[in-house]
């Protein structure tokens, strides 16, 4: 029978044993020259993520939650223990789990992915069975829970694919991204990496308006219609927008479109979008 415990203890890791994409997270905090936190926080959906990733497709077809449970919780174990060491037991880890389904309160123009075909249902609902048996197994006053945005003290590193989860930032001290599979920390002047097509959007501020027009790279949020992202396209290059720009002035920008239709528009979603 596939998909049991001694299948997924086959599956791809890294120098940790746990899922080669959080072991490769991991790992970068040995890296050279890392900027100063105080946490690091793991995303348990994206825990979910890599190991299903890092697993043969027959495997994760036939997986049971209770079998995914139990092998998140033993790599939970190992990246506590490996944050402990490679930080000198200065930093611990903070698990946490953010709800889709109420990411209309923060974006509501956003267009949000919803499971599709019957794989992806079957993955959807697979992952929120399997974490419901971590939480109660770890106990649910060890992981926070945010619906809809992370918020939280200190500097803080998020391992997280999820990138509505990077929009709070303002509410820590400071709040980076680190990347699985390549353990890259990500400060707030390179979240616009997250979009769809991100490498092409360098010159666009991160925030709720912004991932609303461009999306997630199908994460989580589709893409705005065409005309929309031309048009703050064509506005960020007039006015030279780079990642740091401000939302007064993508609305100075907007407030100078031509177009009656797509002014109106904007101006209404960036009204909307406090993050």
């Amino acid at each position: 029978m596939l998909g049991t415990l001694a299948d997924f203890q086959r599956r791809d890791t890294g120098n940790l044993p746990v899922s080669v994409g959080t072991s490769l997270a991991i790992e970068g905090l040995q890296a050279s020259g890392l900027p100063p936190f105080d946490y690091v926080w793991v995303n348990l959906r994206t825990l979910y993520r890599n190991l299903i990733a890092s697993v043969d497709t027959a495997t994760r077809d036939m997986a049971d939650p209770y079998t995914v449970g139990q092998v998140m919780v033993e790599e939970m174990e190992h990246i506590r223990d490996a944050v402990l060491t490679l930080t000198q037991g200065r930093i611990h880890v903070q698990w946490y789990l953010s709800n889709p389904a109420t990411l209309v309160k923060a974006l509501p123009d956003a267009i949000i992915r919803s499971p599709q075909t019957d794989l992806q249902k079957h993955v959807d609902q697979l992952c929120n069975a399997a974490l419901e048996y971590v939480v109660k197994t770890v106990g649910k006053e060890h992981v926070l829970q945010f619906s809809p945005l992370l918020q939280g003290p200190g500097r803080t590193l998020a391992l997280t694919h999820m990138p509505t989860d990077l929009l709070n930032h303002r509410s820590f001290a400071e709040l980076m991204l680190l990347e699985s599979h390549t353990g890259k920390i990500k400060r707030y002047a390179e979240f616009n990496t997250k979009f769809t097509n991100g490498s092409d959007l360098t010159h666009i501020p991160y925030n709720g308006f912004t991932l609303t027009i461009f999306g997630d790279n199908n994460v989580l949020l589709r893409q705005a219609p065409g005309k929309l992202r031309k048009a703050i396209l064509d506005i960020a290059q007039k006015y030279n927008w780079t990642a740091m720009t401000t939302r007064e002035k993508i609305r100075y920008g907007i407030s100078n479109i031509t177009d009656t239709y797509a002014k109106q528009a904007l101006l209404g979603m960036l009204s909307k979008t406090t993050y």
